[in-house]
């Protein structure tokens, strides 16, 4: 005999809706069941868009990119770092929508959160972020080209170093210069 139960008289749909799935934990979200999880991220509640959060990013449904976006802007730092840490898992090389994902946390309010952002985006198109990058990025990312150096002399490397050496930061500049001498026979 299945088990029956009711919500009070004065509970809405929605609430409905997210006690079905609280007690249900379905391996799958409906089309209905993940946009209405996706209105609750704007919730004033924090246990509410944590709860939505969950769901929408533990199950395969067709909101996920949503419920990043949303989760960045969310003003709980540790609604952010659950964004953060999908898209860590999530992005790979085989995944077309990493760099995408890895945009929207450019808008974290985390500094961490951006500089491996940054760092992530710069595989992607190199180009693109060193055009718009800060200084105190590209010298982050020359330390670490830098110490990747000794193990790889590869063309890439090199190529990047070139990019940087002409760079408009003087500074840049010459940090790129010392590692491309650093690489020559």
């Amino acid at each position: 005999m299945a088990l029956m139960w009711a919500m009070p008289s004065y509970a809405s749909p929605d609430e409905n809706m997210l006690a079905k799935i609280s007690l249900e934990r379905p391996e799958s979200l409906t089309h209905a069941q993940a946009e209405n999880l996706l209105y609750k991220l704007t919730d004033p509640s924090a246990a509410v868009r944590a709860f939505a959060a969950e769901f929408l990013l533990s199950r395969d449904n067709p909101y996920q990119i949503s419920a990043v976006w949303i989760l960045v802007h969310d003003p709980s730092p540790i609604l952010q770092q659950v964004a953060f840490d999908y898209v860590q898992t999530e992005c790979n090389s085989r995944t077309h929508l990493c760099e995408p994902l890895v945009r929207f946390l450019l808008k974290s309010r985390n500094l961490e959160t951006v500089k491996w952002a940054r760092f992530e985006l710069f595989q992607f198109a190199p180009e693109k972020e060193l055009k718009n990058a800060p200084s105190g990025f590209v010298l982050d990312l020359l330390s670490q080209l830098s110490g990747e150096v000794d193990g790889d002399r590869s063309d890439r490397r090199r190529i990047l170093l070139e990019r940087l050496n002409q760079h408009v930061d003087l500074e840049v500049r010459e940090t790129a210069q010392r590692a491309l001498n650093y690489l020559e026979p």
